[in-house]
């Protein structure tokens, strides 16, 4: 009979809490409460779905405390402070493994599942990338038409004409104005092919 191992992650947060030790400090502890709870609800789940524990990595958090104080006589500035900072462990993430035997028939119906299920991932992801190819062309296209040059067709001291697209306008604002029109109508023109 086939053994197919079956691996996953399981994350419980324990939390912290902070006691106060006198008027300027105190300690940051885990969550010592919660901690028993969680962990007899963790093995029970384990042992009853027969998973083995291959590791545990620790998540640590920090705290600080910091406070400060300020002031003076006349024109003699007094200030201090004082403050902390700690780590403390407030979970973990344990990493699971199990072994399960079945039928070459379950095998081969599970092996088919994986195997369309991953075919399927493939295919959305090409999917996914053929329309992020387009609205990246379409981008490039749009910043394109915007940096487009505006031709000064004629100089003078009072007037000058400008040209955009072959067509001649009386001034830049006319010609900007009729170059953001086309990158508009291009963005439009790219939002109706995605």
């Amino acid at each position: 009979m086939p053994v197919v191992y079956e691996t996953k992650y399981i994350r419980r947060d324990f939390g912290w809490d902070g006691e106060s030790t006198s008027k300027f400090g105190g300690r940051v502890v885990p969550a010592y409460k919660s901690i028993d709870k969680l962990m007899n609800a963790l093995v029970d789940e384990l042992n009853g779905e027969r998973w083995e524990i291959k590791s545990i990595i620790p998540l640590t958090a920090s705290s600080y405390y910091c406070e400060g104080n300020s002031g003076g006589y006349g024109t003699l500035p007094l200030t201090g402070g004082a403050g902390y900072g700690a780590a403390v462990t407030c979970g973990v993430m344990i990493l699971c493994q199990r072994a399960t035997e079945m039928s070459a028939e379950e095998f081969a119906t599970r092996e088919a599942t994986l195997k369309a299920a991953a075919e399927e991932k493939r295919a959305a992801e090409a999917v996914r990338q053929a329309a992020a190819a387009k609205v990246k062309a379409g981008k490039d296209a749009i910043a394109a038409i915007r940096a487009e040059d505006i031709e000064v067709v004629h100089k003078g001291l009072f007037k000058a004409k400008f040209a955009y697209g072959g067509v001649e306008y009386a001034s830049i604002d006319e010609a900007k104005a009729a170059r953001e029109a086309k990158a508009i109508a291009a963005e439009a023109a790219a939002a109706q092919k995605i």
